[in-house]
């Protein structure tokens, strides 16, 4: 797997699928308690990017309670 290729498309996916404020979560310190997700658990960059986009709502959902 060419490992920079992969990170571009994850860059791109993350630009176009997450809002503003999903991404300034994965911006800033990891939030341990909601385990975000790892790209080397995903075979496919799209799952991966699906899995960051729940993790980022789990995240906002927490700070809202």
């Amino acid at each position: 797997m060419d490992t920079t290729s992969d990170w571009t498309i994850c860059e791109r996916l993350i630009e176009q699928c997450l809002t503003p404020e999903q991404r300034q979560i994965l911006d800033g310190p990891p939030v341990w308690v909601c385990d975000p997700p790892q790209r080397e658990s995903y075979d496919e960059v799209a799952d991966y990017v699906s899995a960051l986009s729940d993790y980022t709502h789990r995240v906002i959902a927490e700070g809202t309670k």
